[in-house]
């Protein structure tokens, strides 16, 4: 029926429309979940060849179609081939950060980012598979975190200080009037149809306007900030910034995504289905830099994310509230991080997922007989892109 459909589509829509594109991108991902990768390779590439035609080289569907494509070559472990397409998906996304999304709205932005991070965390999972092959991909992991961390926090943020400290009143009158209809829509949202009617009031119109307001404030703060230089940081200028005895750590936390067969053995049958997403598992990754890194930073993976975040962390808790001596939290937390920290004193640590829970410098080496506060300066930042910071 699908296939009927897409060629019905052709015929009415003719080969070179961007409708039928998508179609044929769909019917890839179609093949893909049943394991006929030759045929879904055909799919992708009749649809880039038609988007090459009818689409700017930075149109944000050339996101998903790289995408498309790298996962392809990444369930069929040809790594080489996977790694430039999801680097150039990334590229696109970081345009659009630069050249959209300071015009979206703030649903928009929290959308839009949602589809990011589900992408940086395939990106990830990618990324751990390859660097046995390719190490340097371990700096693009970190380039990655210095560009998107905080993205929608700092954007809201950002916004604010910008327009306040700009001096110019007419944009202070902006955010003021944008205030004032987004308060005036939060009490219209609780108010029956009766009373909306009788005071005039139409939600379906001041949802227009305060999204095309946020716009408006996103667009011209933005001008006025330095989040738009995020694009061009590397994890090298942070290297740069970094005393010998100094070392900077992005922690970063993904969910693993897999492509694989899945087999159900149950009651003495074989049956065989295609797992296709996110496994459950989760994986802490730190990328380490220190005045040294040469090529690339180093990758310390801790595999055992879920441990980190429920068994483990009850009972570093626990430890706490009931004043025990807690001689495991440092091993699980920061053993094989600290292995990568020879002859340094000063760590500018970036946290992720639980690590934002922990207070690093009261775990207990029991080796040394030593709390990590007395062992190393630890220096916690909402990202190591902070140290770049006048």
């Amino acid at each position: 029926m699908y296939l009927e459909a897409i060629a019905i589509e052709k015929i009415v829509l003719g080969e070179e429309h961007i409708q039928y594109a998508s179609s044929l991108q769909n019917l890839g991902l179609l093949n893909i979940a049943k394991g006929t990768y030759g045929q879904a390779e055909r799919y992708f590439l009749e649809a880039i060849q038609i988007m090459k035609k009818v689409l700017p080289s930075h149109h944000p569907s050339w996101a998903r179609t790289y995408n498309n494509l790298a996962l392809l070559y990444f369930v069929q472990d040809d790594l080489a081939k996977a790694e430039p397409l999801f680097a150039q998906a990334l590229d696109n996304q970081f345009h659009q950060i630069k050249n959209i999304f300071p015009s979206l709205s703030a649903k928009e932005k929290e959308s839009f980012y949602s589809t990011l991070k589900n992408d940086i965390e395939r990106f990830n999972t990618f990324a751990i598979a390859n660097y046995q092959r390719d190490p340097s991909v371990a700096g693009k992991m970190y380039n990655n975190q210095l560009i998107t961390k905080g993205l929608l926090f700092e954007s809201v943020t950002k916004t604010r200080e910008s327009i306040f400290s700009s001096g110019k009143n007419d944009l202070i009158a902006l955010y003021n009037r944008w205030r004032e209809r987004r308060d005036q829509l939060a009490r219209a949202y609780h108010l029956s149809q009766q009373v909306l009617q009788s005071r005039g009031l139409d939600v379906q119109i001041l949802e227009d306007e305060v999204n095309d307001l946020e716009k408006q404030l996103s667009e011209r703060a933005y001008a006025l900030n330095t989040q738009r230089d995020w694009q061009n940081l590397s994890w090298q200028d942070i290297r740069d910034k970094l005393a010998p005895d100094e070392a900077a750590v992005e922690l970063v936390r993904f969910r693993e995504f897999k492509i694989a067969p899945r087999y159900n053995t149950e009651e003495g049958t074989t049956e065989t289905e295609l797992l296709y997403g996110w496994t459950g598992k989760v994986n802490y990754a730190a990328l380490i830099i220190t005045s040294d890194s040469k090529d690339y930073p180093k990758l310390i993976l801790l595999e055992q994310g879920a441990d980190l975040e429920d068994r483990y962390f009850s009972y570093y808790k626990n430890a706490i509230r009931y004043q025990i001596e807690d001689s495991v939290s440092f091993k699980h937390y920061w053993q094989t991080i600290q292995s990568a920290l020879s002859g340094i004193n000063t760590v500018y640590f970036s946290p992720d997922g639980v690590y934002h829970k922990l207070n690093l410098n009261t775990l207990l080496d029991p080796e040394r007989e030593q709390y990590l506060l007395d062992a190393i300066q630890i220096r916690q930042l909402t990202s190591t892109r902070d140290l770049l910071l006048p």
